[in-house]
């Protein structure tokens, strides 16, 4: 291509240009061409220049294959079939829509939403197909997230908890529809899957178990233990119920919750100042049983040795009655062996939570132009 003339004004900067090949290849026969039949005029917006916008008006030639009478037009490497921007300023659009709403592209560069919207799609498409997301994954993260608040359509995250990476979205979460995507995956793939990690859903955990034969299946040890919180917090708002005239479980109640290691001096001489009164014996005993269930939730041991350790605390903190602690005994047998997996892996769903607060702010992004297709698309490159 050379330039033929440029114009310069204010705020646009036009380039007429024209090929200076003089001919071209049929896309039919493959042989050179050079019969011109006809000529028009096209239009390109291409990469600002000083903060101009750039527009390319060049002639595109019609060519006759003497050979096998085909009616052609030249083609262009720097430009696709039927677009109205250079390659270039699509990648510059492309990339310019990573982390921010698209609706502030398309005011900066003076472009419709809809292009902006096509441009990011196609870019979004063409990276994801480029990345191997499923090779080399052996442990898998799995949790959901609602597309729509209240609307109780839920998405599922899949993310590769050795990288952090979002492997997939998926529009359904039941048993059925993941064991078929799994399936779908191929034999070694789920062959390859030795860790796999969720809350303790059924659905999942049922799933797992049928499409990974080599998978230890971890219950996450956040979302089990929040259920000893619970626990702790229901026998302490019992205990108020029952001494309403005593404010000294008021305001208390984040204090508890918090690990011992994190509590403040102050914070520390106000349980203690509490939890030593008769009274509130029975909240003394279930705040040690929940820190003694922790401190063994962080040792470095093996599934066996966690299991003597848990066996151990149940005995000591059940010898006396307390139907607090009881209950999350109950549930922990329940779940036993999917909880106790996590002294093998010592994997959790953590960083899927974390990944989920990125996602809840890629949703506000959206303003109202929200479809699952786009969510995925954006969720997965942003996440690389």
């Amino acid at each position: 291509m050379e330039v033929t003339l440029a114009e310069v004004d204010d705020r646009e900067i036009t380039l007429h240009c024209a090929s200076t090949l003089a001919s071209s290849y049929c896309p039919l026969c493959l042989e050179k061409c050079n019969k011109v039949k006809d000529r028009y005029t096209r239009e390109l917006r291409d990469l600002s220049i000083s903060g101009k916008k750039v527009r390319l008006l060049f002639t595109v030639r019609q060519f006759v294959c003497t050979d096998c009478n085909r009616h052609f037009h030249e083609r262009h490497d720097f430009v696709a079939k039927n677009r109205t921007m250079t390659q270039r300023y699509e990648d510059f659009i492309y990339y310019r829509c990573h982390g921010v709403d698209l609706r502030y592209v398309c005011l900066q560069e003076d472009v419709c939403w809809t292009s902006v919207r096509d441009i990011f799609q196609r870019g979004a498409e063409r990276e994801i197909a480029s990345r191997s997301l499923f090779s080399e994954v052996s442990h898998i993260g799995i949790d959901e997230i609602a597309l729509r608040k209240g609307h109780k359509d839920y998405v599922c995250v899949l993310v590769n908890l050795e990288t952090g990476a979002v492997i997939d979205i998926l529009p359904d979460r039941g048993k059925e529809y993941l064991k078929s995507y799994f399936l779908g995956k191929g034999e070694a793939f789920c062959e390859a899957i030795t860790c796999f990690c969720s809350d303790m859903w059924e659905g999942y955990l049922n799933c797992a178990k049928e499409v990974f034969p080599n998978a230890t299946i971890v219950a996450d040890r956040f979302h089990f233990f929040a259920h000893m919180n619970k626990e702790l917090d229901r026998c302490r708002r019992a205990l108020r119920k029952k001494h309403p005239e005593d404010d000294g479980l008021k305001g208390l109640k984040w204090a508890l919750l918090k690990p011992v290691h994190r509590l403040s001096a102050e914070e520390s001489e106000s349980i203690e100042k509490v939890l030593g009164k008769e009274e509130y014996r029975l909240l003394k005993r279930t705040w040690e049983a929940r820190n003694g269930f922790r401190e063994i939730l962080e040792k470095h041991c093996s599934k066996e040795e966690a299991e003597k350790l848990i066996d151990q605390w149940q005995d000591r903190h059940t010898e006396e009655p307390n139907r607090f602690v009881q209950r999350f005994v109950d549930f922990f047998q329940k779940w036993k062996s999917y909880i106790l997996n996590y002294f093998v892996h010592r994997r959790t769903t953590s960083p899927v939570e974390g990944i989920n607060n990125k996602l809840k702010v890629i949703k506000r992004r959206a303003y109202g132009f929200l479809t699952f297709q786009a969510f995925r698309l954006r969720a997965i490159v942003e996440f690389d």
